[in-house]
């Protein structure tokens, strides 16, 4: 009887009866039968390099990788990944100390890199990976009795075009050794400039417990975490009620009769400002040695003043005095910063004399330069914290550049750039009147394209007649408000990246606000959230900002903006081949044919797109706007230069035009040409 139990029990099992439990089938074992192979070359020398580690990821279809992730190359420089199973996104990239790390589709140093897909049985065998030496600045700073300099900071900056204006890039930093000496190391390819800072800070005499000694770590990391330096602050005598601060650059001894003395930023060779301070051209490889800094102490002066604002405004206030030039840049590019007291009350102290901006750092927006080699943080100035840090490439720059957003634990609800003279006499009674915000308010509209398909399926039998079955399909709006943000036109980082904040999940999800825009012209732009569609039109209070800057010193109380999203996706693909068949390395790059939209677009152009082919001979570009444009085919090696307007002008010349209408499907057949 147990046994005819057992049986009835296994019996309503196998039928799926009541109670019944479902049995998984069984695995289906995964088919590994492709495989990805190459070689690593030297990006100058095209010799194989031995010895590179090699590195593959998984695809993003989640494929299990083969066993061994990880290969170093032969003597011949080759390299073989067996064993893998059908996917797409697989990668692979390389490294080897003394170079920069390589990928596969990498043209360029710090440049964009390719992806692989597989099919069962693939073998891709053109996985060829370049590696890149960086180049290096070195060179020696010495003091005014030409005695070695030890312990200081010297820092790189790179001069690049950033939406059609020339701006600066925060490079690496290093300190000077026991011979004064030092080696900027990791560089890309590109123009520098060096120098070594030396900036004062000032808090008052009874500043409260935490101002100085070790920096805060930041509440919260977003995206990107960097590290800050452990202070070492000291403090002089204090000067109508205010302390200077020293220790962690350097400062040079007071003059034989008692008065203060500043080295101030002292650029290479031994100039005062970054305007007149010669641009030094670093190409793959290349060392510059010789790239001396002479430091020479000039009278400091003091500047007393009053900030102007109102009690939110003044807690916990730092004020920045900073060279003109040097505005878009953070820690270790100011002159001098004070932390300001509750009556608004602050000092700028041992000075020297030159032409300078205020500014109150709640919300700091840097852009800075990768670099392969080691890099020093700068000490931020005493009584200021940061709360937050978030780091993402910085489309509208070079291979390799970011853009930082640092936020403060204070308001960002109030911003000054003050200009100042400083001569050679201290200066009394100068007020910073700290100004509101600008706050935008807007409205998002989503025009969704309702595709509808119509099936006919035949009925059998005498008198049927075919039935029609409809199936209406709408493009989903996100769930939630897509990412706003108002980025500034020229590049300009002192203008920050102001944001519309994310509403509650229970509160409309159409209504953008953006807060913290200051004086000065923006463009609005979508960064995430809306994979499915793009912008197709912004307009303020009726006028149609979509292809220009909107100057934000013109909006009103109840300016409103309206920005109208679009799935109508525009699809721009094709080939690309030259002389000798197809070309597998090069550039597409697709750019407005108005002139007037090769400047002011922002950090994130829409209407300007480089593809690289990444070891293939086809491109495929999405998400450009409709309109009119020029397409070019160029060298690789062009993929740094597209930023600046007179590039552009060159490659209109041979370029071929394009119309694109909203929902088209392109295709191009184009010529590698060369841009010159």
């Amino acid at each position: 009887m147990r046994m005819k139990v057992v049986t009835v029990g296994m019996a309503l099992l196998c039928a799926g009866g009541v109670g019944a439990q479902q049995v998984a089938p069984p695995a289906q074992p995964v088919t590994t039968t492709a495989a990805i192979s190459g070689v690593v070359r030297d990006a100058v020398t095209g010799t194989p390099l031995a010895g590179v580690v090699v590195e593959m990821r998984a695809p993003s279809t989640g494929a299990p990788l083969a066993r061994l992730v990880r290969h170093v190359t032969d003597a011949r420089g080759r390299f073989v990944f067996r064993d893998l199973a059908a996917g797409e996104g697989y990668t692979v990239q390389g490294s080897k100390p003394g170079y920069a790390n390589g990928a596969y589709g990498q043209s360029v140093m710090f440049g964009p890199s390719g992806r692989i897909n597989l099919k069962d049985g693939d073998h891709f065998a053109s996985a060829h990976l370049t590696l890149w030496t960086p180049g290096a600045i070195s060179g020696r700073v010495i003091d005014e009795a030409n005695e070695p300099v030890v312990g200081v900071y010297v820092r790189a900056l790179s001069r690049v075009v950033i939406a059609g204006a020339p701006q600066l890039l925060a490079g690496p930093a290093v300190k000077t050794d026991d011979r004064g000496d030092y080696r900027i190391a990791g560089l890309a390819p590109g123009q520098y400039v060096i120098y070594v800072p030396s900036p004062s800070a000032s808090v008052a005499a009874d500043a409260p417990p935490g101002t100085l000694g070790a920096a805060a770590p930041p509440a919260r990391i977003n995206m990107f975490s960097m590290p800050g330096p452990s202070r070492t602050d000291a403090v002089l005598d204090a000067v109508d009620g205010h302390h200077v601060v020293v220790g962690n650059y350097v400062t040079p001894p007071p003059a034989a009769d008692g008065r203060p003395r500043t080295y101030g930023l002292t650029f290479h060779p031994s100039v005062a400002t970054v305007d007149a301070s010669p641009s030094l051209p670093v190409g793959i490889g290349q060392e510059r040695s010789g790239v001396d800094v002479a430091l020479r102490p000039v009278r400091a002066v003091n500047v007393f003043g009053r900030a102007v604002g109102s009690p939110e405004a003044l807690k916990g206030l730092l004020l920045r005095l900073v060279p003109v030039g040097m505005e878009g840049l953070s820690n270790g590019a100011e002159a001098a910063s004070s932390f300001v007291q509750a009556d608004g009350s602050f000092a700028f102290l041992n000075v020297a004399a030159g032409e300078y901006l205020i500014d109150a750092p709640s919300t700091t927006l840097e852009f800075t330069l990768a670099t392969a080699g080691a890099s020093e943080s700068l000490p931020a100035p005493p009584g200021l914290r940061w709360a937050s840090m978030s780091s993402n490439t910085l489309s509208a720059g070079p291979p390799g550049s970011n853009m930082v957003r640092q936020t403060g634990s204070r308001s960002d609800g109030w911003w000054t750039r003050t200009p100042i003279s400083i001569g050679d006499a201290s200066m009394r009674n100068v007020a910073v009147e700290l100004l509101p915000a600008i706050t935008l308010h807007g409205r998002i509209e989503y025009e969704g394209t309702t595709k509808t398909t119509v099936e006919q399926t035949p009925i059998m039998g005498a008198g049927g007649g075919p039935t029609q079955t409809s199936t209406t399909v709408t493009t989903p709006r996100p769930g939630t408000m897509p990412t706003i943000v108002a980025e500034p036109a020229y590049g300009l980082a002192t203008l920050g990246l102001p944001r519309a904040e994310r509403p509650p999940a229970d509160e409309p999800q159409d209504r953008p606000v953006i807060t913290g825009m200051r004086a000065g012209e923006y463009v609005i732009r979508l960064g995430g959230g809306a994979d499915r569609y793009i912008v197709r039109s912004i307009t303020v209070d009726g006028v149609d900002y979509t292809r220009k800057p909107i100057d934000a010193t013109t909006l009103k109380p109840d300016s409103r903006f309206v920005l109208t999203l679009t799935d109508k996706l525009i699809r721009l693909r094709g080939s690309v081949s030259d002389e000798r068949g197809p070309a597998t390395d090069g550039v597409v790059l697709a750019f407005p044919v108005e002139r007037t939209e090769w400047r002011g677009y922002g950090l994130t152009p829409t209407r300007l797109k480089a593809s690289s082919l990444a070891g293939i001979s086809t491109f495929d570009m999405n998400g450009l706007p409709a309109g009119d444009y020029f397409v070019v085919a160029m060298a690789s090696t062009d993929l740094h230069a597209w930023q600046d307007p007179a590039f552009l002008e060159k490659a209109s010349v041979v370029a071929t035009r394009v119309t694109l209408e909203w929902g088209q499907e392109r295709l191009l057949d184009l010529r590698l040409v060369r841009v010159r």
